[in-house]
């Protein structure tokens, strides 16, 4: 997309050229913390258990195995997996949960 070493075009000429902000070409996302992917890892583990838990549930079972989190910090991962993900429900008739 962009060639840093172009001989004839700076950077900040050809983000101009194709519409983008320059912070966009030297940014870098900061790496996920090891606690966060853990976190997100028994939120993906419980809810492929038990799909039928919502974010309240799940976090209220994160609160009993000792993890601080609330209701916001659970949805987003579940929200991940994508409206309908847990579907189809006739799988889900008559299993319980741990």
């Amino acid at each position: 997309m962009l060639d840093p070493e172009h001989p004839m075009l700076s950077v900040r000429r050809q983000c101009e050229l194709i519409g983008l902000n320059r912070s966009t070409v030297y940014y870098e996302p900061a790496p996920e913390r090891a606690a966060n992917l853990a976190l997100m890892r028994l939120i993906d583990e419980q809810y492929t258990t038990c799909p039928f838990y919502g974010s309240r549930r799940i976090a209220a079972w994160l609160r009993t195995q000792g993890h601080e989190v609330n209701r916001k910090r659970v949805a987003a991962p579940i929200a991940a997996h994508g409206p309908g993900s847990h579907l189809p429900e006739a799988e889900l008739v008559g299993r319980a949960c741990p």
